[in-house]
């Protein structure tokens, strides 16, 4: 078995980080909480996970490529996204990525 991508590792830590919706926010990169690590919108979830800016660069492309607009926290913040709505974009990343590691 083929140990997971440095890409494939994150997308796993952001879908862990932001899986309770609790942890998951809008109009903010972080919101601190007093207890816990906070929440997080999807680009400051990428930040959480990772500081190697080539790699972040990578998850922004992975989540673009998936989006209706070039801008992810444009996305992340309208209106109409949920929480569903990023669990299930962070599932098609995780997907993507598994196929093109496989590659």
């Amino acid at each position: 078995m083929r140990p997971l991508s440095p890409q494939l590792m994150a997308l796993h830590k952001i879908k862990n980080l932001l899986h309770d919706p609790e942890n998951w926010t809008q109009g903010l990169r972080h919101r601190p909480r007093d207890q816990g690590c906070g929440s997080y919108c999807i680009l400051g979830a990428i930040i959480a996970v990772t500081d190697d800016p080539f790699l972040q660069a990578q998850l922004c492309d992975r989540f673009r490529e998936l989006l209706p607009t070039y801008s992810i926290p444009l996305w992340n913040d309208r209106a109409g996204t949920t929480h569903a709505d990023v669990i299930e974009l962070i599932e098609q990343a995780i997907l993507n990525q598994e196929m093109a590691d496989a590659a």
